[in-house]
């Protein structure tokens, strides 16, 4: 299928520049996350899988779970127009932030500690390399809430951690350049001009 631009009408299918979604951002931030907590890469897991796996024995095997529960966009796109090798005929690029809200569920014996090298380790600024080349910062964590849960007939208790992020979203749309013009301009008093360009 041919993407729509401005010169066919219809709706402009955005080309993705900057902003991880899905697959790729849950495989960001569990990168993040494992580098932070040092804990095994199996046992951080997002939240709500299709296929839930196993989970791990609490008693004796310290693991997180994580997910974003809110998202919330902060004013209006910047946009500007350009043209480049990607779009020579002209493109606009729509940047817009956003926040978003991390839920991290940390199990096991040592949760507390895991919680700690989260929320303290954020604010490091190496620790935030890999999300400030994706467009994404962390700005707060919020309080920490500690929670039992009652899994297959044993409480197990976990800590809950949420931290809020601040991100940019940038959108190019196939907006062609303007090359030619013909009609009329009336101005108030009655004037008019012909346009051939």
């Amino acid at each position: 299928m041919t993407a729509n631009s401005s010169a066919t009408g219809g709706a402009l299918l955005p080309t993705v520049v900057a902003g991880s979604f899905g697959t790729a951002f849950n495989k960001l931030m569990h990168d993040w996350l494992l580098g932070l907590t040092g804990l095994t890469g199996n046992y951080i897991m997002p939240r709500w899988q299709l296929i839930p796996p196993n989970i791990p024995n609490s008693e004796t095997t310290d693991w997180m779970t994580f997910g974003i529960t809110r998202k919330k966009r902060l004013g209006t796109d910047y946009r500007v127009h350009f043209s480049n090798s990607s779009f020579p005929l002209g493109g606009n690029q729509s940047t817009r932030w956003e926040k978003f809200w991390l839920l991290c569920s940390m199990y096991g014996p040592n949760q507390d500690l895991t919680e700690t090298k989260i929320s303290q380790g954020i604010f490091e600024p190496q620790n935030s390399e890999s999300l400030l080349a994706n467009y994404i910062r962390p700005i707060s964590t919020n309080e920490t809430v500690i929670v039992p849960e009652l899994i297959k007939s044993v409480w197990i208790t976990h800590w809950d951690l949420e931290i809020e992020f601040i991100r940019a979203v940038v959108l190019d749309c196939n907006i062609n350049d303007l090359t030619s013009a013909t009609g009329q301009l009336k101005t108030d008093t009655g004037l008019t001009e012909t346009i051939t360009n």
